[in-house]
């Protein structure tokens, strides 16, 4: 086992500072285990924040009595599978054999030994042992080492991540808040059942091969000398955001000159992912927010381009209504491992088109809360870029509080 800590402070193993458990999951053929009253945690469970609230999963009294119990403020690490996520119960609980339950010893502050934790989680993740399901037993995992300062250093520098944590989590509430909102939106000024329902007057259905032209063969990532350097917008691009813009780090290859003409990318073409593991993911869609000089769409995906003037703020949404996502999932041919839209199928899939100055509205609306949600959710990297580094200062000992 290799541990590549460094720190000012004394190190002493997990095992030294804390007593270590490792849970158990009651018998699943037993449902007189399982009910409400008491939180059963998996690696699923925990989430962006320190605290654990609920669990997917609960147990009856009789389940928990029959359980390992971990008692409120015990510190959860995750062993098995993901490695490393890190949280706090918040009452009485108890949860499956993937995951650690940690109680300091005398003398070892509580939250400072999470932050502890989760600043050396990285370290026990790259010692996990390299079989299919990766794994860090309980004898191991007590014998990493954590930097232990004294009690009253302890309690400062748990107090100062404490603070730009509760701001992290102050945004990741906000952000949720607003998410909440911008589906509400959606489904209140779009149609969402727009396949069974009537359309509101002067809306009509269309199909994406009347409104455009669908167009796959893109340019692939292999590098050739005599054609001509461009940026590839790759399969990633479109599935994580919902605009390709010039900000976006695409990457480098060639191509050549008919390639170029042919896949280039004019604002509001729309990008879609035609390929996928599961049907749910087929026909992600992005849209090109402006022309995009000397940049060309990968061989994944597939283009549409509007032959009718449709507003690139409506075109951005209208893909993520229920009832075009069924459409795209039903269209989708294949099963296992791979599925599939062919172009004829994208050409015959629905959305609902109201007239121009109905869309720009509508797009307008919509926009104006994702802008929202994208600023919070750059605040939001920025504090927790802030914290990474607080973390790394205050548990190396480079920054004293005391």
């Amino acid at each position: 086992m290799s541990q590549t800590l460094i720190s000012n402070f004394p190190a002493q193993s997990i095992g030294q500072v804390a007593e270590v458990f490792t849970g158990s999951t009651p018998p699943t053929s037993d449902r007189s285990l399982y009910g409400s009253e008491f939180p059963f945690f998996g690696p699923s469970d925990f989430g962006s924040g320190k605290f654990l609230y609920r669990a997917e999963k609960n147990l009856s009294m009789k389940g928990f009595s029959a359980s390992r119990k971990i008692p409120e403020n015990a510190i959860l690490f995750t062993c098995i599978g993901i490695i490393g996520k890190v949280g706090i119960a918040t009452r009485n609980s108890s949860c499956n054999q993937q995951i650690n339950y940690v109680i300091p010893f005398s003398g070892i502050d509580n939250e400072y030994l999470y932050y502890a934790l989760q600043f050396v989680s990285p370290i026990i993740r790259d010692n996990a042992t390299t079989q299919v399901v990766p794994m860090i037993n309980k004898s191991e995992f007590e014998k990493f080492e954590i930097p232990i300062p004294d009690y009253k250093e302890q309690k400062a520098i748990a107090l100062a991540l404490s603070d730009i944590d509760e701001l992290i989590e102050a945004y990741q509430a906000e952000i949720s808040k607003n998410e909440n909102v911008l589906t509400s939106v959606i489904q209140r000024i779009l149609p969402s059942n727009y396949l069974r329902n009537r359309l509101p007057s002067g809306w009509q259905l269309r199909t994406l091969g009347e409104l455009g032209t669908i167009s796959g063969a893109g340019v692939d990532k292999v590098i050739r000398t005599l054609d001509s350097p461009i940026k590839l917008v790759n399969y990633m691009d479109v599935y994580k955001n919902t605009f390709i813009t010039p900000s976006s780090n695409f990457m480098d290859t060639t191509a050549n000159r008919d390639q170029i003409i042919h896949c280039s990318l004019l604002a509001g073409d729309v990008l879609f992912t035609p390929t996928s593991e599961t049907p749910e993911d087929i026909a992600r869609s992005a849209v090109v927010s402006i022309d995009l000089r000397d940049t060309c769409y990968s061989y994944h995906l597939i283009r549409f381009r509007p032959k009718v003037e449709l507003d690139l703020n409506y075109l951005a949404y209208v893909f993520l209504l229920e009832d075009f996502r069924q459409q795209a999932q039903k269209a989708a041919e294949g099963s296992g491992t791979r599925y599939v839209i062919t172009l004829p199928r994208f050409r015959s899939l629905l959305i609902p088109v109201p007239n121009l100055a109905t869309q720009l509205e509508i797009g307008r609306k919509i926009h104006d809360i994702a802008k929202r949600i994208e600023i919070l959710r750059f605040e939001l990297k920025k504090y927790q870029d802030i914290k990474q580094g607080m973390a790394h200062d205050l548990l190396t000992g480079k920054v004293r509080l005391v």
